[in-house]
């Protein structure tokens, strides 16, 4: 049963809280792009009976839609306090991630920005990077992007992760 707990002391564990699952939504995006997290994902979706395997120890992996869907039912039926620490961990993921310095997302935007205004200093006229330079790179991470989430859907469904709340 939780405990009442006055406004300035929950304003304080929502920080805490919000704290924690932007640390682990950093280590998660880490893990998944790192060549461990690389190989054993190759892994799980060449091989169905690892899959399988990491799906019976747990082994974190990357959700798609399918599987956010999922989570969010899953937690909607532990209650609405389950339901929203599930909104707002897609909430903070999809921040971060759509921060991650590639063209086509936010971050992408903002290097570009922040290159400009670094060339602009010292006096110079204002400079503009020429960012249709950078389409090929854009490309190619749309590519890589479309695959993972391709892949995270087909271990979805074929391979659903386990529900955390029971």
């Amino acid at each position: 049963m939780a405990v009442p707990e006055n406004p300035f002391g929950a304003l304080g564990g929502a920080g805490v809280v919000v704290g924690q699952t932007t640390d682990l939504a950093f280590t998660g995006l880490g893990h998944v792009f790192s060549p461990h997290g690389i190989a054993t994902y190759y892994d799980e979706v060449t091989n169905s009976a690892t899959a399988a395997a990491d799906q019976r120890n747990n082994t974190p992996r990357p959700e798609s839609i399918i599987g956010a869907a999922r989570a969010a039912e899953q937690g909607a039926e532990a209650g609405a306090g389950s339901l929203i620490e599930v909104l707002i961990a897609l909430n903070i993921f999809i921040g971060i991630a759509n921060m991650l310095p590639m063209l086509p997302l936010d971050g992408g935007h903002v290097v570009i920005a922040i290159y400009e205004r670094i060339r602009t200093r010292r006096g110079r006229p204002y400079y503009q990077a020429d960012a249709a330079k950078l389409i090929p790179v854009a490309y190619a991470f749309i590519g890589l992007l479309l695959l993972l989430v391709t892949s995270a859907a087909y271990l979805d469904i074929t391979h659903p992760v386990a529900n955390p709340f029971g």
